[in-house]
């Protein structure tokens, strides 16, 4: 399985998925489109270039993603985006070039909510270059379904570009180390979620086409500027201080140069094993999977901090209020979120409501307590895969701690 999760590189896999559109889709999208036939007809501008942007649209997907819940999204929305006859590529964040965005129509930027903007995130963006009357669409995975649009097009918008439309996805949470597991969004993005973000990217590539071509009732309100402090490295050094966060390096257990997974998977290069003393965590989100991939636990995040998230959120009583409501019949609520037109519109929990509070009980790293705890493009090696919800069965006994 080590060997497996060394390898392991490519992107995952995904199957061939149905047309799903749900009602809040059809309502905020499919239904504009509808409702302005007439008028499209009237807009609709006869000039080359318009035309030529009808026929020969090119789209780029850029995507952050840590666990692959987002990526998976990302290449559901270009499916959509090729079944609309448009061109699509599709790069990472951490590859993407800021300043080679010029030859595309349409830009589509996913990302994960961790809490708040990252500043890779925010410095890739506020890098943009060369795309004003361009069109933008936003998608997100989240353990609560919700967005960050709002700060997202904050920054978008001094770049010149169009916001027209926005997806939110929930995504089962992989960590950081100190949350619950299980949680209640465990087996998402599944097969719904990936079927409605398909027929998302092809509405997105037919929207533009007629925004293009003069149909400007198709652009949806935009959303609203939000104030943003400048999120810098040094803004997250001392965020790392305050959560008790940093990195132990055991050199004696490091399997380098066979093995680079934690330089290769790190979102913002603060790895580098090839000098010595070695670069760790410089910079650093923090998302803590260097830990979750290392094979053998050379890299590890000091438990300090997991013992310092339970403190301070108290999961467990959290845990033991909640099953004690159950036990009496008070079914758990879900926390209420202000309705919102990007969704999700997909919100189905395959735990039961006790398992999800059984959860808090139980942080990450205890219940996934061997290495590798997560395998690139595989998941979780054991236990129960919060993308899946297979069960995997225990560690190997031979498997470091």
């Amino acid at each position: 399985m080590i060997a497996a999760g060394l390898a392991s590189t490519s992107a995952l896999a995904l199957k061939t998925l149905g047309k799903v559109v749900d009602p809040v889709f059809k309502t905020n999208i499919a239904g504009a489109a509808e409702k302005s036939a007439g008028e499209a007809k009237a807009a609709f501008s006869s000039n080359a270039a318009d035309i030529k942007k009808m026929s020969g649209t090119k789209c780029i997907i850029i995507y952050f993603s840590l666990t692959g819940n987002t990526e998976k999204v990302a290449r559901a929305i270009q499916k959509g985006v090729l079944q609309a006859g448009a061109s699509c590529d599709i790069i990472p964040m951490k590859e993407a070039n800021p300043y080679k965005l010029e030859g595309y129509d349409i830009i589509g930027f996913g990302n994960p909510i961790m809490g708040q903007m990252r500043f890779n995130t925010y410095n890739f963006i506020k890098a943009i270059r060369y795309v004003g009357g361009k069109h933008l669409f936003l998608f997100s995975t989240a353990h609560s379904g919700g967005n960050n649009f709002n700060a997202l097009f904050t920054l978008f918008k001094e770049c010149g570009l169009t916001f027209i439309g926005g997806r939110a996805y929930k995504g089962a949470e992989y960590g950081p180390l100190g949350e619950p597991s299980p949680t209640a969004a465990d087996g998402h993005p599944d097969k719904i979620d990936l079927a409605d973000a398909e027929a998302f990217g092809k509405q997105m590539v037919e929207n533009s086409r007629m925004i293009y071509a003069g149909n400007t009732t198709l652009i949806p309100e935009q959303p609203k500027a939000v104030e943003l402090p400048s999120i810098a490295e040094l803004d997250w050094k001392k965020h790392m201080e305050q959560i008790n966060w940093h990195l132990i390096f055991d050199k004696s257990k490091c399997l380098y140069p066979r093995c680079r997974l934690c330089m290769d998977f790190c979102p913002v290069h603060g790895i580098d094993l090839t000098v010595d003393p070695p670069v760790l965590a410089n910079p650093c989100l923090p998302c803590g999977m260097c830990d979750q991939v290392c094979p053998t636990g050379a890299a590890t995040v000091d438990p300090i901090q997991m013992r310092w998230q339970n403190a301070i959120h108290d999961y467990e009583k959290s845990g033991r209020q909640q099953l004690a409501r159950l036990k009496e019949g008070i079914k758990q609520e879900e926390r209420q979120r202000p309705a919102s037109p990007y969704g999700p519109a997909n919100t189905k929990q395959y735990l039961t409501d006790e398992q999800v509070a059984e959860g808090f009980l139980h942080q990450v790293y205890k219940v996934f307590n061997k290495r590798p705890r997560y395998i690139i493009g595989y998941g979780r090696p054991y236990g129960v895969d919060p993308a899946t919800l297979e069960d995997r069965g225990p560690a190997p006994e031979n498997w470091p701690e």
